[in-house]
């Protein structure tokens, strides 16, 4: 059986309530998982003014990963499996868990006299939210629609008809006036042909 090639050929077998729950569970789940890093002294975070906002850009960072994740899999079918996966693998696991949490998770236990260390780290993982909106919002210009990917566009090549989708007045006047100019027929004043070949 040949691999899927795009993300909707790959949840094929997934419900639509299936996935909006598994997109509903992983952001309960990591809104959980870094709340913990608040449970005990609440000084903590205050003695040092930025170590709250690397807590929550390395928040940010996870449910905006699972989000775009989220919504590929809900509403851009057309995006390639293999753009999904490396979001997942390397985005998510290898980024977000090999790199944001493990630095993030040192630099806050740092003790107090490292203070320039954390707001440094804090413009890092701003920087890597940053990439993954970019990412975002190309996913969606790209593969948003149920049509070609953007910059393509498509004619209808049916019945002999070379006339773009966009204009089917115009098609159907020209095919109108053709016609009755051919065969010779009446037609309204307004689309009369210029001659009867057949008369």
């Amino acid at each position: 059986m040949a691999p899927p090639r795009t993300t909707g050929e790959a949840q094929a077998c997934a419900s639509r309530s299936v996935l909006w729950f598994m997109a509903v569970l992983h952001q309960v789940h990591a809104a959980v998982v870094y709340s913990a890093f608040l449970v005990g002294d609440p000084l903590y975070f205050t003695c040092v003014p930025w170590r709250l906002p690397l807590l929550l850009s390395m928040y940010a960072y996870a449910s905006m990963a699972l989000l775009i994740l989220s919504h590929v899999e809900l509403f851009l079918p057309r995006v390639p499996f293999a753009v999904h996966q490396a979001l997942l693998h390397r985005g998510l696991v290898a980024v977000g868990g090999g790199v944001v949490n493990p630095m993030g998770s040192f630099v806050l236990g740092l003790p107090t006299g490292h203070d320039g260390v954390v707001p440094a780290c804090t413009c890092l993982v701003a920087v890597l939210i940053v990439g993954l909106l970019v990412l975002w919002v190309w996913l969606v210009r790209e593969y948003s629609g149920g049509g070609q990917p953007s910059g393509k566009t498509t004619t209808s090549t049916a019945a002999g008809n070379s006339m773009p989708k966009t204009h089917p007045r115009v098609w159907k006047k020209y095919r109108k006036h053709v016609v009755a100019e051919n065969l010779g027929v009446s037609c309204p004043a307004n689309v009369a042909p210029s001659s009867n070949r057949l008369g």
